[in-house]
């Protein structure tokens, strides 16, 4: 609860909170590490488990960010075949139009044993338009990472329908009320996920998907 509420005094959004707590406990990172779409100092840098001997390499469409590389990921990853331990893709996955093909792409970057880190959105807002492709279920990512050649897929729901419905509207309270609505979310979600049978809620209506998979 503390980390909900630290990060929403930030300005961090509840979908994002939650990935990040989700990924503290689900991604360590070594070797060498492609972050795909980095974008401009993402909060999930400060939550993700890296070795400190790591090489990391940032790609991002714009300029902007603070990339090592700078292109378009709708006409895939500009690097050869088998040189990334882990290649991480963080809230980009909905914005790719070419999805499929960037899944397979991914899976020709990473080395044998690889892993492959990404997110994707379930119950959220349109955002960064014109570029808001996809939404995506359990069933949907775990059949574009099997048919991309992964062996090994783990699909984690992150949130339930009430993170989901205070992120949707949390926009249009006062910055302050956030951290209590948030809070409050978190801990009803955690109540209905103890009853078995009201805690098929968040299998079915998460906030989004957090998915390890392995080459």
């Amino acid at each position: 609860m503390l980390e909900v509420v630290k990060e929403s005094l930030r300005g961090s959004s509840l979908g994002s909170i939650l990935l990040n707590v989700n990924l503290k406990d689900h991604c360590y990172l070594s070797g060498v590490i492609i972050d795909v779409g980095c974008g401009k100092q993402p909060s999930y840098h400060r939550f993700w488990n890296i070795n400190a001997s790591s090489t990391l390499v940032k790609i991002d469409l714009s300029k902007e960010c603070d990339a090592d590389v700078i292109a378009d990921l709708e006409h895939g990853l500009p690097f050869r075949d088998e040189v990334a331990d882990s290649i991480v893709a963080l809230a980009v996955l909905d914005d790719i139009y070419r999805v499929k093909e960037l899944f397979r792409d991914v899976h020709r970057v990473l080395k044998k044993g690889g892993v492959f880190y990404s997110s994707a959105p379930f119950l959220i807002y349109i955002h960064d338009a014109p570029r808001d492709f996809w939404r995506f279920t359990r069933f949907s990512l775990e059949k574009l990472h099997i048919e991309s050649g992964f062996r090994e897929v783990e699909i984690i729901e992150v949130g339930g329908i009430f993170s989901a419905y205070i992120n949707l509207f949390s926009r249009f309270f006062p910055k302050l009320m956030r951290p209590a609505l948030y809070m409050v979310a978190v801990f009803v979600d955690k109540i209905f996920k103890i009853r078995s049978n009201v805690g098929k809620l968040q299998f079915f209506s998460p906030l989004c998907y957090l998915c390890v998979a392995k080459k």
